[in-house]
């Protein structure tokens, strides 16, 4: 029963290939963040960050829809005024949505969207430390391009915009550039 039903997907839906699953690496810069804390706001953050994910993915002739997994993690820097703050995300993962056109063989524009469940966090305020566990309290959308230039392998670039809600007065706020590959299986 189950061959006949992947058999009748197979024939309502145009494939131009199978790819089942993708897994992709990526690292990128924070080029503008803000911090907000009480009724302050923090520009100027800064810093590097990097995940992996990987989606099980529907291929149509037009579109790849993907679901699945993203993890992230990375290190910032934001002034406060007087001193200098660190704030690291040690761990941030989530299910994340992948939804890519195939404009031609080689153009794919894609958004992403998703949201984390649990978050490992350090941030240093200039006097102290402070380690942190939050659950569903990120959030992230992404737009980018992916180049496609042999079969079942990509390489991409995207806008992130990513917050973090690190209790109910401080809250993270980052925009960021990724450059990645993507490996479709």
């Amino acid at each position: 029963m189950k061959k006949y039903f992947l058999l009748l997907l197979i024939l309502i839906f145009p494939v131009q290939s199978f790819a089942w699953i993708d897994g992709s690496v990526y690292g990128g810069y924070t080029f503008l963040g803000d911090v907000e804390v009480h009724d302050s706001d923090y520009d100027d953050v800064r810093g590097y960050d990097y995940g992996v994910m990987g989606h099980l993915n529907l291929n149509l002739s037009l579109i790849l829809l993907g679901f699945g997994l993203n993890y992230q993690a990375g290190n910032f820097k934001y002034d406060t005024g007087d001193e200098n703050a660190d704030f690291q995300i040690k761990s941030s993962w989530g299910p994340d949505i992948l939804l890519m056109l195939k404009i031609s063989d080689t153009a794919n524009p894609f958004v992403r969207i998703g949201f984390s469940f649990i978050d490992e966090l350090e941030y240093d305020y200039g006097i102290e430390k402070k380690d942190k566990i939050r659950i569903l309290n990120s959030g992230w959308w992404a737009i980018g391009y992916a180049y496609k230039p042999i079969s079942y392998f990509l390489i991409f670039t995207e806008y992130q915009r990513c917050s973090t809600s690190l209790n109910e007065d401080h809250t993270l706020v980052r925009n960021t550039a990724h450059l990645g590959v993507m490996f479709l299986f």
